[in-house]
């Protein structure tokens, strides 16, 4: 996602890929199934061709079935608040330091005074680099490479920016709910950035992680075990060996459709 500009432009790009490049293996059509930001972007998918529809867009398949995993753009959208919220005064505004920190808080123990400290007298371009560089030296594993942890830290702060400006729903919320029912499979523990940050979340944390707001249909919740990143959780198992995006045969119904999962990556 690092080339695009926005989760509309990565939906864009994804459903053009999907119509390009398995047009010949969709057959009755497909379901979109995203993780983590992988639902944002799922999710406005589904909006996409639903606005196509309604412009007299004539498509040879039927409307995709959303399928979220531990995620909903309404949400998430509160837990980032809540995130940004307890951190940003630390950093007197800045969002980018305080995205850094967020990053680097769910791996390892700092202070917001030793990223300051980290991050001072170098050019703004390199804060992720040098992000990068502490998480390896405190992390102390030589098997971490310099490319990926930079790639990660870059990940993190181009989608977090992206899930803020993004307007849920589209630009005109009205009348542009997304038509049908949404399947949500979703972890017992709420999904925070930290852990000041969940303990409040838990009193405001939905059942349907708030898809009533934005769905015309029902929200049909299956709940597991364990939370957001959990490696035994079996949302987590789903996912985690798929790259963006996946086709896979869809046995969950009684039709055989190609499923196209989005696994975004964690929102850490």
């Amino acid at each position: 996602c690092l080339q695009l500009g926005s989760i509309r432009e990565t939906a864009q790009h994804f459903l053009d890929v999907i119509h390009s490049e398995f047009v010949n293996q969709l057959d009755d059509g497909f379901d979109l199934c995203g993780y983590s930001y992988g639902v944002f972007v799922a999710y406005d998918m589904c909006l996409a061709l639903q606005r196509a529809a309604s412009n007299g867009k004539v498509s040879p398949f039927p409307p995709p079935k959303l399928i979220a995993l531990d995620l909903c753009p309404v949400q998430n959208r509160a837990d980032v608040a809540v995130v940004l919220a307890a951190t940003q005064h630390m950093f007197n505004g800045d969002q980018k330091l305080s995205l850094l920190f967020s990053f680097l808080m769910t791996r390892i123990s700092i202070q917001s005074q030793q990223l300051i400290q980290t991050v001072t007298g170098v050019a703004r371009s390199l804060w992720e680099r040098v992000v990068a560089e502490l998480l390896i030296q405190r992390v102390g594993d030589p098997c971490l490479a310099l490319n990926e942890v930079l790639f990660a830290v870059r990940s993190h702060v181009h989608k977090m920016q992206h899930t803020i400006h993004y307007s849920i729903g589209g630009d005109d919320m009205d009348g542009h709910r997304l038509k049908g029912d949404v399947l949500l499979i979703r972890a017992d523990q709420p999904f925070a950035g930290n852990v000041a940050a969940k303990s409040e979340s838990r009193h405001t944390v939905l059942y349907d992680y708030g898809f009533g707001e934005i769905i015309s249909g029902k929200c049909i919740v299956r709940k597991l075990d364990g939370n957001h990143t959990t490696k035994n959780n079996v949302v987590y198992r789903i996912v985690r060996p798929l790259p963006p995006p996946h086709v896979i045969k869809n046995n969950m119904g009684s039709h055989v459709n190609p499923m196209a999962i989005l696994n975004m990556g964690q929102l850490p």
